[in-house]
């Protein structure tokens, strides 16, 4: 591939990973098909043949797979050293993105050893890669001349900068490399431009390539500065046409030292010599302005030149008017100028002199004109006449007086009793000579008296003198009272509409159709023919002014509306029932009136209606108001019996503490009826709907009823159970073996702490567990212990034997073929032998114990529990002697009381991890093809309970007991649990263990090994999980370098054994595959942990669905 770094050949001379290629654009970067591509694996590397000597590494990275820091994580070491650790692509640059790192490097056997790893224990996450790999020559090579370089070079902030290569001279045929680091570093792009973003100063390198040697490197300087400011300009110039200018240059301010240049146009190239603007000609041009200092030119400034033929004429009052003996303005407040503009007064239209601003004289009627200009700068306008005319006044205006009001009467406005001149305006004025003009009013009557207001006209601007009007105001009267409303039922006669009017002593009554009317009525009687309301108006007249008017208002109606009443009015059989009354509500002051049938003349007394009979009855009510009645309103009486009981569950079961439904939920309601709760058959205070309480095992009682039109019918119970909360179901062996007691026969490890792992199982498992373990004692001691206990054969059984004579691994194998042979059952646990202080990887007890537990792990497989190496991963990293213990691979010293046995913690850990794999103690055991039992035989359920199998801890869909296949061999873990009455327990684990029985378990592995395995490239360690994260299915290659045995276990994230992958010897240079299945598992996290020989390794495995 060539791009613009250079050409790179195909991948080779690699060991290890796997070549990935995907089609994600690259961000950062013009060579984004080189960073698709990519080596990956948990561990792999490169031996590039080069000639001895110093070289420069270039590592090219692209993160095409993770989206966020921490996903993968890696280190680098380059001829045995780290150059990268725990290196995180996306936490630099993000994903998608291209970067890379340079390091120099010397070599010395004529190989460059590049080694990529993501080892769990030393911090690594998912797996190593690289996209592509440069190794340059890390020196100059001798006798290669550097190339000649101009410079410094300088640019203005802004500029466009052309290539750096045009300021470097190379050799004929050599290539030239640009840098920008004196040493080390990455070439730059052929085409590099320096940047002129920024003020500054900054270094570049170049170096010429001539027969593959690059030469030393030689500093290039470039210089970045800032221009200056726009100059400073006065703007926009004003002449008048052909007055003569001054230079152009006179309008700009320039920074010190700066040099001036002028233009034609903003974006003109060619600067102008400075000049004097021409004026021959009116309108405006543009010019512009811009400085030059050290070098750099500033931005352009406009300069606006506007040539004018003088100001226009000014605007003027044409007529200026003053009546005789007037004081005048002066003659320039007539006059409108422009902004900036100077006014000269003439006498004439042409010529003369011009005059000051003056005060017109206004002694004699007449008529002058004047003339004013304006002049702006040197340009004056053209005259505007300006004419100050001088006029007599108007004659004094007729007037009515005097004016006569009524105390109270609307009066109106003073301007209606004055006659003006046509043209003429009126003046009011409170006194007659003197004062402040009044605007046109009414005078007010509200005091008796008189009152003289005089009164002018104006024309013109010339007011007339002044008349007067005297406004005189009597007594009148108030309005008479009245009785309003007047009420009368259609068809009755009515009184005259005066009975209805109190008038003053000797005032006369006017009566009216309207409020507005003019036509006075005589007395009369309101007609009553027709339903409605009429408004008339009363006045009364006293020493001649008459009063404002009062409304009566008639109304004629056909009586009350019917009565508002309760209807239907229900009763059950024989209760009292209320007096008819009660259900009917009536107007204010009406009067009842009840009847049996919606015809009837006969009015009843109020009553209270009878319920000795069911059915129902219907009566009439009707109210009296004002002699008129309303119509009737029907009111119906049902008397009913009570509603039936209703209808309830029996009993409701609940688990102790868990949440009960309201009562209410157990009890089916006929519609419209309402529940009545009880505490008892016969208690009579109802209680609220509740939810029963949970608290206390037991049964109780309650009752319900239902209230129906006021009847409640009989009660029905409802039995509330509370249930004991149901334990997880115990394991239980199969036919035949003990079900509540396990022997635990061992050394000195089950004896520690006084037997306190087998005393805490026993708290665990709640049956019984035998102490039988005896310090000192080698495994053929244990075994002749057991064999002398046949009572305890059918017992579910757990040797840990083998440390006091692990340097005989023969014999303990032996050993414990016996004892497994002698129980003659399945439910059996072989514990792996612990190694001590002082016996840690590369030791002789190291070497003595983890062969013979890998050999254990792999006879006994689902059988084999490695408490070894759990107490090793459950070290505590605050403390250095535990960090060193599990550097080691042995138990750490904070769960040890000596250099080899537990302390109670220790003894306490075993316990729980001994309890927390029962199932595999307890697994059903079944040979291939034979005919397995149902589930539940291998589960101790309470009485009544049922059970439920799930696939897995969180599997929501249960099945029912069933019976397992045994069609295929291998370890099947189920979960159960026991349900009874709606409660439902937590799950245990339960392993069903298919073995192929035909031949011995060592061979079956190594054989099942063997058909697994594929030759290997080479002949070097690999260890590889993939993909990670999974969903389905992880795949496990490794390849060993020399043969060994082997283990490899999958743990929780708690250290927690999961399952037993497979376990035997891997012949060196033969590559492993295994399958890690995801169908039974939770999402999290999962170790995955290959022990071999005297090594281990552990992979971190994300599940995640």
């Amino acid at each position: 591939m060539t791009n613009s770094i250079g050409t790179f050949a195909a991948d080779k001379s690699f060991a290890g990973g796997t070549p990935n290629t995907g089609n994600g654009a690259i961000a950062g970067t013009a060579n984004g098909a080189m960073y698709q591509s990519e080596r990956a694996g948990g561990s792999f590397g490169y031996a590039l043949p080069v000639s001895n000597g110093k070289y420069t590494v270039v590592l090219h990275f692209a993160e095409t797979y993770w989206t966020a820091a921490g996903q993968r994580v890696f280190d680098v070491a380059a001829e045995g050293t780290k150059v990268l650790t725990r290196y995180d692509i996306v936490k630099k640059v993000g994903p998608l993105t291209a970067t890379s790192e340079s390091f120099a490097v010397t070599v010395s056997d004529n190989v460059l050893n590049l080694d990529f790893s993501a080892l769990f224990s030393a911090g690594g996450v998912d797996q190593a890669k690289v996209s592509a790999i440069e190794v340059l020559p890390g020196t100059a090579c001798p006798g290669t001349a550097a190339p000649t370089v101009a410079g410094p070079l300088a640019y203005c902030t802004g500029a466009t900068a052309p290539a750096l290569s045009a300021s470097v001279t190379v050799a004929a045929g050599a290539t030239l490399v640009l840098y920008n680091a004196a040493t080390g570093g990455t070439a730059l792009a052929a085409n590099f431009a320096p940047p002129t973003t920024a003020v500054g100063s900054i270094t570049y390198y170049a170096a010429q390539v001539a027969g593959g040697c690059e030469s030393a490197r030689v500093a290039i300087v470039v210089n970045v500065t800032n221009g200056p400011a726009v100059p400073s300009v006065t703007s926009p110039l004003a002449y008048c046409l052909g007055t003569p200018a001054a230079l152009l240059s006179t309008s700009v301010t320039l920074a010190t030292g700066a040099t001036l240049r002028l233009y034609a146009s903003a974006t003109s190239t060619e600067a102008l010599a400075d000049f004097r603007p021409a004026t021959t000609t009116i309108g405006s041009t543009t010019y512009y302005a811009a400085q030059l200092l050290n070098g750099c030119e500033s931005g352009r400034a406009p300069i606006a030149v506007n040539v004018t033929d003088g100001p226009a004429a000014p605007v003027t009052v044409s007529s200026v008017g003053y009546c005789i003996g007037d004081q005048a303005a002066l003659l320039s407040k007539g006059v409108t100028l422009a902004p900036g503009a100077t006014l000269r007064l003439y006498a004439a239209a042409t010529g003369g002199a011009i005059l000051a601003d003056f005060i017109p004289t206004t002694t004699a009627a007449g008529t002058t004109t004047y003339y004013a200009t304006q002049v702006v700068g040197t340009c004056e306008s053209a005259r505007t006449a300006l004419t100050v005319a001088v006029s007599s006044g108007p004659a004094t205006p007729g007037v009515v007086s005097p004016l006569t009001y009524c105390q109270g009467a609307a009066a109106g406005l003073l301007s209606a009793s004055v006659a003006l001149a046509p043209g003429s305006a009126i003046r009011v004025y409170a006194a007659a000579s003197g004062g402040t003009a009044l605007a046109d009013f009414s005078p007010s009557t509200t005091a008796l008296g008189s009152t003289t207001y005089y009164v002018a006209q104006v024309t013109g601007s010339c007011e007339s003198g002044r008349a007067p009007i005297m406004v005189t105001v009597v007594e009148g009267t108030a309005r008479p009272v009245v009785a309003t409303p007047v009420a009368y039922c259609v068809g009755t006669a009515s009184a005259l509409l005066s009975a209805s009017v109190t008038l003053a002593d000797g005032a006369a009554l006017r009566l009216y159709a309207s409020a507005t009317s003019t036509v006075a009525l005589s007395d009369f009687r309101p007609s009553t023919t027709t339903i409605g309301s009429t408004t008339y108006y009363a006045a009364q007249l006293l020493n001649g002014c008459e009063s404002g008017r009062a409304p009566i208002a008639v109304n004629v109606t056909d009586g009350p509306a019917a009565p508002v009443v309760r209807s239907p009015v229900a009763y059950c059989i024989g209760t009292q029932s209320a007096l008819l009354s009660a259900n009917v509500t009536l107007a204010d002051g009406a009067t009842l009136r009840l009847y049996a049938s919606a015809t009837s003349t006969a009015a009843l007394a109020d009553f209270a209606p009878s319920t000795t009979s069911i059915g129902s009855t219907t009566y009439y009510a009707a109210q009296l108001l004002n002699g008129c009645e309303s119509g009737r309103a029907s009111i119906v009486v049902n008397v009913t019996n009570g509603p039936a009981v209703p209808a309830v569950v029996g009993s409701l079961t609940y688990c102790q503490g868990t949440a009960a439904a309201l009562l209410s939920s157990g009890v089916t309601l006929i519609d419209g009826a309402t529940l009545r709760l009880y505490a008892s058959a016969t208690s009579t205070e109802a209680l609220a709907d509740f939810r029963p309480a949970t608290t206390t095992i037991g049964s109780t009682t309650y009752y319900a009823a239902q209230l129906l039109n006021g009847c409640e019918s009989g009660r029905a119970p409802i039995v509330v159970n509370v249930m004991s909360e149901l334990k997880a179901p115990a394991l239980v062996p199969p036919p035949g073996i003990n079900p509540t007691s396990i022997a635990a026969w061992g050394d000195s490890f089950t004896e520690a702490n006084y037997s306190l792992y087998p005393q805490l199982l026993a708290q665990l498992t709640g049956g019984t567990v035998y102490k039988g373990g005896i310090g000192g004692q080698t495994s053929v001691q244990i075994k002749d212990r057991l064999v002398a206990a046949p009572e305890m054969y059918k017992w579910p059984v757990i040797i840990w034997a083998g440390r006091n004579d692990s340097n005989a691994p023969a014999q303990v194998k032996a050993s414990i073929a016996t004892m497994v042979a002698t129980i003659g059952h399945n439910n059996y646990l072989i514990i792996s032998i612990c190694n001590g202080a002082g016996e840690g990887i590369g030791t002789y007890g190291y070497g003595l114990v983890k062969p013979l537990n890998d050999d254990l792990a792999a006879i006994y497989g689902n059988h084999y529990l490695d408490v070894r190496a759990f107490l090793v991963d459950h070290y505590d990293p605050t403390q250095p002697q535990d960090v060193a213990d599990h550097a080691a691979d042995v138990p750490p010293t904070s769960l040890r009381q000596d250099f080899l046995h537990p302390n109670r913690a220790g003894s306490t850990l075993i316990a729980n991890y001994i309890y927390a794999n029962l199932n595999q103690l307890m697994a059903a055991n079944y040979c291939q093809s034979a005919t397995a039992r149902p589930l539940s035989s291998g589960v101790a359920l309470a009485t009544g309970a049922s059970l439920r199998v799930y696939s897995s801890p969180t599997a929501t869909t249960a099945t029912p007991d069933f019976v397992p296949s045994t069609a295929t061999s291998g370890n099947t873990t189920y979960y159960v649990s026991q349900a009874m009455s709606g409660c439902e327990s937590p799950r245990t684990p339960l392993t069903v263990s298919v073995v192929n029985c035909s031949g011995d378990v060592a061979t079956r592995v190594a054989n099942s090994q063997k058909a697994l395995a594929q030759p290997a490239p080479a002949a070097q360690p690999q260890f590889e999980v993939y993909p990670n994260p999974f969903a389905d299915v992880a795949n496990v290659d490794f390849a060993l370098a020399t043969t060994q045995s082997y283990t490899l276990e999958l743990y929780d994230a708690k250290g927690m054994l999961i399952q037993h992958i497979a376990a035997g010897t891997a012949e060196a240079g033969t590559k492993y595959h295994y399958q890690v299945s995801g169908r039974d598992l939770a999402e999290g996290i999962y170790l995955v942990r290959l022990v071999a020989g005297k090594n281990s390794k552990i992979f971190k495995l994300t599940m995640a669905r």
